[in-house]
């Protein structure tokens, strides 16, 4: 696993965090990018074949990335393999509730595009070749720039779900 945490312009204890961390490589943002701005510098500086986004806010479950990368290895043509989330409150206490996509390999699109496929970043892994397909995240949408490329993507590729948590969204 490649970790880069993109440190976008912060104003606390981020770089200072990072700098006593080992195996991860550290991008330091000078100009505040936004979201979608940050998590395309990571993209851009990824030399991985798939790409997993990891706000500061939300945590992974134990062995998900593995999981997920395995399904979307196993299907060359997907764009990117959708797992469920754990609802957490503010102090990542489990609300009981978990959102999950439909059980439904392929063609989610018109789903996406309805919202009517529960989706947010904690809950994907991408294929990054997907990115050179359709093009990055769009920094003049912000709020909806992820919602906005995951559309883009399940335009173009099949996407490949599962009802198994792999994060908890807080």
């Amino acid at each position: 696993v490649e970790i880069i945490v993109v440190d976008d312009a912060s104003q606390d204890e981020t770089a200072a965090v990072c700098a006593r961390l080992s195996g991860i490589k550290h991008i330091r943002l000078e100009r505040n990018q936004g979201v979608a701005g940050a998590r395309n510098v990571g993209i851009l500086a990824s030399s991985s074949e798939f790409v997993a986004f990891l706000d500061d806010d939300d945590l992974r479950l134990p062995g998900s990335l593995d999981l997920q990368v395995a399904k979307l290895a196993a299907a060359p043509g997907t764009g990117f393999v959708c797992g469920a989330m754990l609802i957490a409150d503010q102090d990542f206490r489990p609300t009981g509730k978990v959102s999950a996509p439909p059980e439904k390999d392929g063609d989610a699109f018109w789903q996406l595009l309805e919202l009517d496929f529960p989706v947010m970043p904690l809950s994907v892994v991408i294929r990054k070749q997907c990115f050179l397909s359709v093009g990055l995240l769009n920094r003049r949408i912000p709020g909806i720039d992820d919602w906005d490329i995951l559309v883009r993507i399940a335009e173009l590729f099949p996407v490949i779900t599962s009802a198994e948590p792999v994060g908890i969204y807080r």
